[in-house]
C-alpha cells in the first residue's frame, strides 16, 4: 500500500496486520499545520514511525510532490521550531501561488482567509509570518535576528502588539499564545 492509498480525505489510517485500523492522522492544511493521533502513547510513537516510513518510502520512488515535502519537514521534527514550521508554510504558499497563476518567488499573494483564520474569523497568516521571523517577537527561536526584525511597541491591556515598520507605518500582531 503506498502513501496515495492510505491519503483519502485528508486522512491517513494505519492498519494492523490483522488489517485493522489501529489509528488516524487527520491532516488539516492551513498556515499551521497540525495533525492528531488519538491513540496510546505507544500506539502514538508507532504510528509516527509509520508515517515517517511513508513519507521516506513516498521520497524512495521520486514522489516529491508538495504534501510530501511538507509532512517531511513537519513529520521528521520532534521538536518543531519557527524554521521547519515556516518551510512547511512556504511549500503550502508557493503551491497555492502556483495554482494562482503567480510563479514568481518575489510576488505571491496571501493565502484563502478561510485557510488561516482563527476561531474569531481574524486571518492569522500576518501574525504567522511576522512571529516566525521577528525575534522581538519569539526570540531566539525567530527565523531572524533582532538586527534584522522589526521592532514592536507593547499596548497594555491587548493580546496585540504593533510591529513598527516605518515611522509613519505600525502593524498590529497577536503573536504566538495571544
Amino acid at each position: 500500500m503506498d502513501a496515495s492509498e492510505l491519503t483519502k480525505a485528508g486522512k491517513i489510517k494505519f492498519i494492523n496486520d490483522k488489517g485493522q485500523e489501529v489509528t488516524q492522522v487527520t491532516l488539516t492544511v492551513n498556515a499551521r499545520a497540525s495533525f492528531t493521533i488519538q491513540e496510546d502513547e505507544n500506539q502514538q510513537l508507532e504510528a509516527k514511525q509509520q508515517w515517517v516510513s511513508i513519507v521516506e518510502k513516498s521520497f524512495e520512488k521520486e514522489d516529491n510532490s508538495a504534501i510530501i515535502r511538507a509532512l517531511n519537514y513537519y513529520g521528521k521534527e520532534h521538536k518543531h521550531n519557527w524554521q521547519t514550521l515556516f518551510n512547511v508554510y512556504e511549500i503550502i504558499q508557493r503551491e497555492y501561488n502556483y495554482s494562482q497563476g503567480f510563479t514568481s518567488s518575489r510576488q505571491f499573494v496571501l493565502l484563502p482567509k478561510e485557510w488561516t483564520q482563527d476561531e474569531t474569523g481574524e486571518s492569522r497568516e500576518k501574525d504567522f509570518t511576522e512571529s516566525a521571523n521577528n525575534a522581538y517577537l519569539s526570540g531566539y527561536t525567530a527565523r531572524h535576528s533582532l538586527e534584522a526584525s522589526y521592532p514592536i511597541r507593547i499596548i497594555p491591556g491587548s493580546t496585540h502588539v504593533k510591529v513598527i515598520i516605518s515611522s509613519n507605518k505600525e502593524v498590529d500582531i497577536h503573536p504566538p499564545g495571544s
